[in-house]
């Protein structure tokens, strides 16, 4: 019972760089706190993003050269009453094992395309979270089949949950301002057509074709 007034977890992102999946792990550890969970993290690498994790809990960076540290780390909070372990995405794979064998429960959230895995060899780490994770969740159905078409799951062990939003928009229903404001900001007429596109500049995103659009819709509007 006092386990669960406690609420503890143990997380775990692959690092701390500014890119979409540790946006959402770092917005998912905050809600936790938010509604009453003591998280202890784990980063498998740093970057820009790792003093923001540091605030919302005890942290390790971790990687093949501090084994010993992590064994530590996962140690001491284990005994400390916190069994359950979070981990985002495919590339924290690596970590299963050593997770499983300080006894922790694992679950797993698999947000990348089959495509992704394969470009970042990361096939390895797929089939050691199929083989070793208590539950994956996965955020629709065709990001399941693709990636059990890669590395097959119990089908006892898996769950498809909509990974909802990032934030809050504070501009829900208030469009017109929103577009107000914007335009003020960058000095633009009131009346303009803005077409915005937000994302991590990565090849396989296409970016060449939204430049290729954004001209030939120039052209026919300027």
């Amino acid at each position: 019972r006092e386990a669960l007034v406690q609420r503890l977890i143990l997380v775990v992102t692959h690092d701390c760089h500014p890119h979409g999946a540790q946006f959402l792990v770092l917005e998912m550890i905050r809600q936790l706190v938010r509604i009453g969970y003591k998280p202890v993290i784990v980063a498998l690498d740093g970057g820009k993003l790792l003093e923001d994790f540091r605030a919302l809990g005890p942290l390790i960076v971790g990687n093949a050269s501090c084994a010993t540290e992590m064994d530590s780390f996962l140690t001491t909070w284990r005994n400390r009453g916190y069994i359950d372990a979070l981990t985002s995405t495919v590339v924290c794979g690596s970590i299963l094992p050593t997770l499983k064998g300080h006894g922790y429960r694992v679950i797993s959230l698999i947000h990348e395309l089959s495509g992704v895995i394969k470009a970042m060899k990361q096939e390895s780490n797929a089939r050691q979270i199929s083989a070793l994770a208590d539950k994956l969740v996965f955020p629709a159905n065709m990001v399941r089949e693709q990636y059990e078409a890669l590395a097959p799951v119990a089908s006892g062990k898996v769950l498809v949950r909509p990974q909802g939003l990032l934030r809050k928009n504070p501009y829900k229903g208030r469009k017109p301002e929103a577009h107000r404001k914007v335009c003020n900001r960058h000095g633009l007429s009131p009346d303009t057509q803005i077409v915005l596109n937000v994302g991590y500049l990565d090849e396989r995103k296409g970016p060449d074709l939204f430049v290729e659009i954004a001209s030939q819709v120039c052209e026919r509007n300027p």
